[in-house]
């Protein structure tokens, strides 16, 4: 790493350039289930807690609103965008719980087959005739082989609702490195500065190259990046001896709906009740 670079981490044109340099074969994804036991108590802490709930929240009201907007503006009919969000999730809650496909599942086709193999299918559907036979065999694979413990906080297309969580855990764990979130139309993730090692659960569970996600995303001139949270709204510290000292009680997990009279509006529109607020 150049002196420049070390130096100059806010004028974001020497770190690009840096990056664009690397060659992306050299990069890792740093082994969060290697490293079970390390990473276990950081994203069980108080603040790994208030961030996911946070971001996972702002996922699903990001995403109810972003359908909203196109519904008013004509670009969908599906009303399924008048639902109500929570305003605020509950303790413990893990992004898996905010996940909207069942990829833990269908990620290895080649074992799934071996347990629905024996299953009859309807060719119409593309469903199993006995549910109960296909839920049996998908128990009876996760049983078998159980699935990584860091899956739990992994979320299907979620990454830049995921990237503050993998932003804290790289602080958390190698605090001598100075780490950015990175991200393009296409993914988000955690980079140290001098592009050898990414942070990032999301892609380590569901897409497993880091060559082909760095370039992706670090390789692009249009990336953006960022040397502090971008969703979960804890305020942004000076480091003390090395080390950013984040605090739990600095993130609001409560989120505002600004769109909720919007939602009733256009649902009684619809002849729908209005929703109930909690």
């Amino acid at each position: 790493m150049t002196k420049a670079l070390a130096e100059e981490t806010k004028n974001w044109s020497v770190l690009s350039d840096h990056l664009m340099s690397v060659n992306p074969a050299t990069v890792k994804f740093y082994d969060i289930e290697s490293n079970w036991d390390i990473v276990k108590p950081i994203l069980e802490s108080a603040v790994a807690d208030k961030i996911i709930r946070r971001c996972m929240a702002k996922k699903s009201r990001d995403k109810r609103d972003n359908g909203l907007i196109n519904l008013i503006e004509g670009r969908t009919d599906n009303k399924i965008w008048l639902h109500h969000v929570s305003d605020e999730l509950p303790e413990g809650h893990t992004p898996e719980m905010s996940d909207s496909c069942d990829w833990r599942f269908n990620h290895n086709d080649e074992l799934l087959n071996q347990y629905i193999s024996h299953i009859e299918w309807d060719e119409e559907t593309e469903m199993s005739v006995d549910e109960n036979a296909f839920a049996e065999a998908c128990e009876k694979m996760e049983r078998e082989n159980p699935m990584p413990a860091f899956w739990n906080y992994v979320c299907h297309t979620s990454s830049y609702w995921m990237v503050d969580l993998n932003f804290y855990l790289a602080n958390m764990l190698m605090p001598e490195e100075n780490w950015f979130i990175v991200q393009n139309e296409f993914h988000a993730t955690v980079v140290n500065e001098s592009g050898t090692l990414l942070v990032d659960m999301n892609y380590l569970a569901l897409y497993p190259h880091p060559d082909e996600t760095f370039e992706m995303v670090c390789h692009d001139e249009y990336a953006e990046f960022y040397d502090w949270f971008t969703k979960c709204g804890h305020p942004p510290v000076p480091k003390v001896d090395g080390k950013y000292q984040f605090d739990a009680n600095l993130i609001e997990t409560k989120i505002v709906d600004h769109m909720a009279a919007k939602v009733d509006a256009m649902r009684k529109e619809f002849g729908m009740e209005p929703e109930s607020r909690r």
